[in-house]
Parts: structure tokens; sequence; C-alpha cells
């Protein structure tokens, strides 16, 4: 991303800034949802799970665990998570947490890097990153330079057990990416995660839950907070789940749980509060997509203070972008 996509980046967000600072009248939240809200809202929840499904259906190791550069490499269960969680928020974000991998700047500090069974896994280890351990430039576009600082930690456990194939958990606070570069008209943008997710895969079933954070800053003042807090549990279709094979077989997925949503993204600017939970099964045969990982099945989102409104996620298939839907109070207009 060059300084002046940056710059183009930045004047939208202050027109979304300036968006956020009207509001909404209903300043207890949303009660109704158009089409184009919904779209986006939909949009950010598939995001949101589509990293996490894909951390728990594929485990090969190393790369499951090894925080520092394993946990980041793209093919990664948390390195999944955070870029669906921190990177959707925007491109430059996103291309620095793939940088950290490789650049020579970003040498966090770690706890323990012991990995007592040898699953990739360490057993407790806590990363630490600072502005003075993890700062560099991307100068490969034209323009000015970007300039990427990560701060806060992550810290990942071995929670295998004696009926686990493979466990984690993995708690993040308040891990920030700033993007900056020299021009001073350039606001500065960052966008950060807290919160914990977990996955626990056996012979017969797996299991995950999401308790995630994210906001996006500009010139530090908040624009847009999402909140995912949700279980999800998935069956095999045929056949029992084999380590060896590094990912899950086909089966389906199924969610319960809550998004929020508080400010301008894109076109929906306002303060949601949805009741999330599958009305068909998600149906999964290893997709390796970022977003859309489903054959099939139907999620729902109901405003919590008014069920009857809401939206729906339709998947189509492996890659293939679904059909979200409004529906409810905005539909039968």
């Amino acid at each position: 991303m060059s300084a002046g996509r940056l710059r183009t980046a930045g004047a939208g967000l202050v027109a979304v800034l300036a968006m956020a600072a009207c509001g909404d009248d209903d300043n207890g939240g949303n009660t109704d949802i158009n089409p184009a809200q919904a779209a986006v809202i939909g949009q950010a929840a598939v995001a949101q799970l589509g990293g996490l499904a894909n951390g728990l259906g594929h485990f090969t190791t190393p790369g499951v665990g090894g925080l520092a550069s394993g946990f980041f490499a793209p093919a990664a269960p948390g390195g999944r998570v955070l870029l669906s969680s921190i990177g959707r928020l925007n491109p430059a974000v996103r291309r620095s947490l793939a940088l950290i991998s490789r650049a020579a700047d970003c040498v966090p500090t770690e706890s323990s890097t012991t990995d007592a069974d040898g699953d990739g896994i360490p057993d407790d280890n806590i990363i630490t990153f600072t502005t003075s351990n993890c700062g560099f430039s991307d100068t490969t576009d034209a323009g000015e330079p970007l300039n990427f600082t990560v701060t806060g930690t992550v810290r990942i456990q071995d929670t295998d057990g004696a009926s686990t194939l493979f466990g984690y958990q993995v708690g993040i606070a308040a891990f920030t990416v700033t993007v900056t570069d020299t021009i001073t008209s350039t606001p500065d943008l960052s966008v950060s995660v807290s919160g914990s997710f977990d996955a626990d895969v056996q012979t017969t079933l797996a299991n995950a839950s999401q308790n995630l954070r994210t906001s996006l800053r500009l010139n530090g003042t908040r624009v847009f907070g999402d909140h995912a807090n949700w279980a999800v549990g998935y069956t095999p279709t045929a056949g029992d789940i084999d380590i060896e094979a590094e990912s899950l077989p086909p089966g389906e997925f199924t969610l319960n749980g809550s998004y929020d949503w508080n400010g301008a993204y894109n076109t929906a600017d306002g303060d949601w509060s949805f009741s999330l939970q599958t009305t068909e099964p998600l149906a999964w045969d290893g997709c390796d997509e970022e977003d859309w990982v489903f054959e099939s099945g139907q999620l729902r989102g109901a405003i919590s203070a008014r069920q009857t409104v809401g939206f729906t996620i339709d998947y189509a298939g492996c890659g293939v972008p679904g059909t979200i839907t409004a529906y409810g109070l905005t539909a039968a207009r």
C-alpha cells in the first residue's frame, strides 16, 4: 500500500469519523437494519467465523503453534484467527501482520518456548511486542515508506489431555498494529484486538470458542469496534478425526453466541447487538479460503432487542460469496 493509498484511506476514515460523531438517534442500540448495513455487518461476521473455522479445521504441525514467526504464518490457526480479526479492517494492517514473520526488526520476547510433547504448541509461552522490538518499514511500494509498530502480548498454552488429539488456548492483550508514514497530513491508523480463543480436537468431535474485541482508531480516536463472542462445535459426517491427516474430515459446524457492532465502518453506522446461531448446520469439506469456508448452511443474526429483525447468511460453496439478507422490519417496508 503506497503512501498515496494510505492518504486516501485516511481521508475516507475522516469521513467515517465525522459520521460516527453524528451517530444514530437511538443511542440505546439499533433495532432495525437495512440491506446495506446487513451486508457489511454480515460480511464482518463471515470473516471472523472463517478464521476460527479454518484455525480449527487445519492443524498442520508445527505451524499450529510456535509463537512469534510460526504463530503468524498464514497456515497457522493463530495467524488465521488474528488475520481475520485485525487485518480485515485495513489492507495495510493486514500486510504488516504478514510481514511479521519475515521482518528482522520484529523480534518479540518470549517467556518460554518449551514444547514438552513436541506437537508444535508451546506449553505456556507469553510473547511480548513493543515499539522497540517490533517496529519496521515497508518500502516495497512506490512513494513514502509505511512504518509499522506492533505492541501488546499474546499467550498460547497447550491444553492437550487424555482424550484430546490437540488443543490450545490463546489470550490476547491489547495486540495493536499501527501504520504511519512521514507525511504529517496523513492520519495514523491503528487496529487492536483483545480477548481469547481456544480449540479442542478429539476423535469424534471438535470445539472452539472465540471472545475477541476489535477496534479501529484514527489518530488515536476510536472510530469502530466489534465483539465476537461465540462457541463453535464440529462433528464429522463420515469417519473419525485423524491427527495424521492434519485437517478435519468433512463434517458440520454449529454456532451459538453473540456479535456486537459499535461505530461506523463502510456503510454501517450504528450500535447493534445480535444473537447468532446456525439455523442450518454449516457443511465443511476442507475449504482453505479466508472467509466463505462452508459448502452450505445458514447463520442467523437476530437483533437482541428485537428478535424478529436481523440478517441471515446463506453459504453457497468454498470460496463462493454467499447471500446476506436483511429480514423483519426493514424487509417488510
